[in-house]
């Protein structure tokens, strides 16, 4: 586990970032600046040190995301296989009621104008709006009934104890 200017990194496989000489390294051009108050000139060579130190910077950095990827999952693979898990636990649940070919159909078709699939697009949306409805009113159909005949066995649990006082 290294630190590095506050910010702890879990990678001992990415390629070391070379240490500045100090804890404070200013450039030239900066300390030119801070005494005279006039901007220097960069040379080359200082130019492709920091070219240097960026590209090791950026390697540390694809390192560090490719190891962060990795471990939670996040590779194309990964998200297929949970698309895919998904959909099969999605799609005996869920019937498609709806149709979209046509929809996509037209959207592919006018893929800069999209405004004109907007009948396409209602027609869609009424779909599933209806078949969301239809659903709930069948759920509540079910609930209503499985109350109801939960009521009825209490009435004749009532209705039995009643009888067997009255005896």
């Amino acid at each position: 586990m290294k630190e590095i200017m506050g910010n702890i990194f879990f990678c001992e496989t990415c390629p070391e970032v070379p240490n500045p000489e100090s804890e404070i390294n200013l450039s030239d051009d900066c300390v030119q600046k801070l005494v005279t108050g006039e901007k220097g000139q960069k040379s080359k060579k200082e130019e492709a040190e920091l070219t240097l130190s960026e590209d090791a910077w950026m390697k540390k950095l694809k390192c560090l995301d490719d190891i962060h990827t990795n471990e939670n999952g996040l590779t194309v693979q990964a998200v297929e296989t949970l698309i895919a898990q998904v959909e099969s636990q999605i799609g005996a649940v869920r019937p498609n009621v709806c149709s979209s070919e046509q929809l996509i159909a037209c959207l592919q078709k006018n893929k800069d104008c999209m405004i004109r699939c907007k009948h396409a697009m209602e027609d869609f949306i009424d779909c599933v709006d209806k078949s969301r409805i239809q659903i709930i009113i069948e759920k509540t159909k079910q609930e209503d009934e499985e109350k109801f005949a939960k009521r009825e066995d209490e009435n004749d649990v009532a209705n039995d104890f009643l009888k067997s006082e009255v005896k």
